[in-house]
């Protein structure tokens, strides 16, 4: 998913959000980006303002978070495909043929290696979840690595994803240059930033 930069109202292009511990998107500073533009730059260094003097700092509560501002986002096709999937297609990968090892699956398609980390409902909130999985020390000999972060719910709130799970599925994908696909009861996805 890329956001292009408008000329009378720019949009975010660089995917750098803060928020509290409400899920309350922070505001920022950027403090070496010299035009009068009032948006994220690519290479930008920005400062948030955290107040930890509050006792509730790191709780979340969805009732009072903010719905994610690109919810409805114009959806478009990569220009950067080299793997076509169907949802059926997805879910025959994650079976006991193409383990490698918890969570972790491979096949060959032509000749690439897809590598799929599979994470069950909120799983995909810590990203040393992730990390454990993509950096796995038995994918160190294959060859030819394109990765997929594959995130299924069997009982997604909406509420949840709008105001919480959407930033974090882009934030994902934006941190590990993959393709992240939400398999749900609500909604089936797939995010991509950038040129991955």
């Amino acid at each position: 998913m890329y956001y292009g930069i408008l000329q009378r109202k720019c949009k975010n292009d660089s995917y750098v959000f803060g928020f509290d511990g409400y899920g309350k998107k922070l505001d920022f500073i950027n403090i070496n980006n010299y035009s009068n533009i009032e948006r994220n730059t690519p290479n930008g260094l920005y400062v948030f303002e955290i107040d930890k003097k509050r006792s509730d700092f790191e709780k979340f509560d969805k009732n009072k978070s903010e719905v994610d501002e690109f919810i409805n986002g114009v959806e478009t096709v990569s220009k950067n495909i080299s793997v076509e999937l169907s949802i059926d297609d997805i879910e025959k990968l994650i079976n006991k043929k193409n383990k490698i090892e918890d969570g972790l699956y491979i096949k060959n398609i032509n000749e690439d290696n897809l590598i799929i980390a599979y994470l069950e409902n909120d799983e995909i909130e810590d990203p040393l979840n992730i990390l454990k999985l993509l950096y796995s020390k038995n994918l160190k000999d294959i060859k030819n690595k394109k990765y997929l972060i594959l995130n299924k719910w069997n009982s997604l709130d909406y509420k949840y994803y709008e105001t919480k799970l959407s930033t974090i599925l882009k934030s994902r994908a934006a941190e590990n240059f993959c393709a992240v696909i939400l398999l749900s009861n609500i909604k089936n996805q797939c995010i991509q930033v950038g040129l991955n």
